[in-house]
């Protein structure tokens, strides 16, 4: 038996469901969508009419609005935003909308996920988007991100009303797992090219403590502590001066030991420094040493997609993982407020780890190993 609606309006119905107040409708993809009414159970059927009619005109008006505003004007805006929210991200949105702008910048949010042939059948833009980046050689996982970053702006606009619902927005799947760590051979490689002392120092650095680049190259040498052997990353001072209106996340850094190795490069440097800063050349703090690093490793013959110092991070938290080092001396380390973050993307072990599980079944049938 089908319940007949308390009330109805544009299309949109008012009705209980399990003791709620719930607004049913249809859209034109064949959904049912349900939401719960934001008012009490138990308040009586004249309020619950109130509050159903005040939805609904808000959920018209915004409908309206999905048919003149642009997803480009969605997307001029939350990056706007972003960047008044002081995100680190708003710069990487930025440049992502580049490559969708030429085929999303126009369209309406709706269009976004409305049938389009793709390759014979019907799918989505996003599709197109994928197949035509792809037939630009980008990879996999730079699509996705750009894809997502489209996806994350129009959520963003559903949920500040700027458009009446999200659109579906399909992004592909990840590519396979890429080595972020590098062999003991590799570093070695590294380790024993020829380069200028400032461009070591940052590599052992890196190696050593984890640390990304920024908490290295803004390092200074009031925060090394050569007699302790400690390096201290963290930067509170600069937080707690923050304005009160700054939402922007700063990555957490940390308070490591230094290793003999390390130490012993520390107190050369020391000795010859010119600035307050750990990392200098030529009397100055160094701004980007990507080209000095990516030097280095080519000449270590690494062509691996990933390289540079942050994959010197991860071989840190790789190396101590496949030590069996508890995973929150390694967390805290490499300054992550959430465990699960170094568990999963940083501490993946290398080849061999898991080989117990196998010699476990090798020796209930007696194969020797």
């Amino acid at each position: 038996m089908v319940r007949r609606p308390i009330a109805e309006q544009e299309g949109y119905r008012l009705g209980k469901h399990r003791g709620e107040w719930v607004i049913r409708w249809s859209t034109a993809d064949g959904q049912r969508p349900v939401i719960r009414l934001a008012v009490a159970a138990a308040s009586p059927e004249r309020i619950a009419k109130a509050e159903f009619a005040k939805w609904v005109r808000g959920r018209t008006a915004a409908v309206v609005q999905d048919q003149q505003v642009t997803v480009g004007e969605i997307m001029r805006r939350y990056i706007e935003d972003r960047r008044a929210e002081g995100k680190t991200s708003a710069e990487r949105v930025a440049q992502n909308w580049k490559a969708l702008a030429e085929l999303f910048g126009d369209l309406q949010p709706a269009d976004v996920a409305a049938p389009f042939t793709v390759e014979g059948k019907k799918r989505t833009r996003c599709h197109a988007h994928a197949v035509a980046r792809r037939a630009r050689g980008l990879a996999r996982d730079t699509i996705a991100t750009e894809l997502t970053a489209l996806r994350t702006a129009l959520s963003w606009a559903a949920k500040r009303g700027i458009i009446a619902e999200a659109p579906y927005v399909w992004v592909p799947k990840a590519g396979k797992v890429r080595r972020t760590d590098l062999t003991e051979d590799q570093v070695l490689a590294v380790l024993a090219q020829p380069c200028a002392p400032h461009v070591r120092l940052l590599i052992l650095l890196a190696l050593f403590t984890g640390a990304r680049r920024g908490a290295i190259l803004e390092l200074t040498w009031d925060r090394v502590d050569l007699d302790g052997s400690t390096i201290d990353f963290r930067r509170a001072e600069l937080e707690d001066a923050a304005d009160i209106l700054d939402s922007s996340h700063v990555k957490g850094r940390a308070y490591v030991d230094i290793h003999p190795v390390l130490a012993l490069a520390l107190v050369e440097s020391k000795e010859l420094a010119r600035t307050p800063y750990v990392i200098e050349y030529r009397g100055k703090s160094i701004r980007d040493p990507t080209a000095g690093v990516r030097d280095v490793f080519r000449s270590a013959g690494i062509t691996m997609r990933f390289t540079g110092l942050h994959a010197l991070r991860h071989t840190l938290a790789t190396w101590a993982a496949d030590r069996d080092v508890d995973m929150r001396k390694i967390q805290r380390m490499l300054g992550h407020s959430d465990i699960e973050t170094t568990r999963k993307i940083y501490a993946k072990h290398q080849s061999g780890y898991v080989m117990d599980a196998a010699n476990a079944v090798g020796d209930r049938i007696g194969v020797k190993k």
